[in-house]
């Protein structure tokens, strides 16, 4: 529902059984020729159905075993992710998988460092919406990342994923965990400038950093 120009109400309707049998095995088939010809590996899971137990341990063990880069955005239990350098939930997704509400700055950092030993990932980054976005890493221990855009936001659908694909894209391409995540967000404050799902040009979000 669109009451002009902002998304006020969306709704889904969407069939939740797991793939299994035949589907199942020709997805596991094409993970495991993919999984060797990319940079990298990202799931996303919407739970959906999609991403069973078996093919998520297929596209785990396949990236550790070839050293691939493999990062996850789930609405689901975090949990399932351990092993994956990279998590990326937003806040709902992140207070149902550990029980409690997220309020304070400290609850974020108790959330996102708690995550990152509990899967032994890299990273783990918590969306915030207009709060922006929570890191914990090796790297760089815990930052608060302001939003990059909090004036114009028209649409936010299709904003949690450019945050994954845009940091996932730039620790690929040799970014440290910190200049990806700065990266994600300054795309994310492109995205929700427009209506629908859209993708930010990389001239669009060279203009973004400029302009900071």
């Amino acid at each position: 529902t669109l009451v002009f120009p902002q998304q006020v109400a969306r709704i889904d309707r969407q069939v939740r059984q797991p793939v299994r049998g035949s589907v199942e095995e020709a997805l596991n088939r094409h993970l495991r020729h993919l999984i060797p010809q990319v940079d990298a590996v990202l799931v996303s899971d919407y739970k959906s159905g999609v991403v069973t137990p078996p093919l998520l341990d297929t596209a785990r063990s396949q990236a550790r075993r070839l050293h691939k880069l493999i990062t996850a955005d789930s609405q689901g239990d975090l949990h399932n992710f351990a092993g994956f350098d990279v998590v990326k939930s937003n806040r709902r997704e992140t207070e149902r998988t550990l029980g409690r509400s997220l309020e304070k700055e400290a609850d974020f950092r108790w959330a996102t460092e708690l995550l990152l030993d509990e899967l032994g990932a890299q990273a783990v980054l918590i969306t915030r919406g207009g709060e922006g976005m929570s890191l914990a890493s090796r790297e760089e221990g815990y930052l608060h990342i302001p939003a990059a855009n909090r004036s114009e936001v028209f649409d936010v659908t299709g904003a949690g994923d450019t945050v994954i694909a845009v940091l996932t894209l730039a620790l690929a391409a040799g970014a440290t965990v910190l200049q990806a995540a700065h990266l994600a967000n300054h795309a994310a404050g492109l995205v929700v400038r427009r209506l629908g799902n859209v993708a930010p040009t990389p001239e669009e979000l060279a203009w973004a950093i400029e302009n900071w």
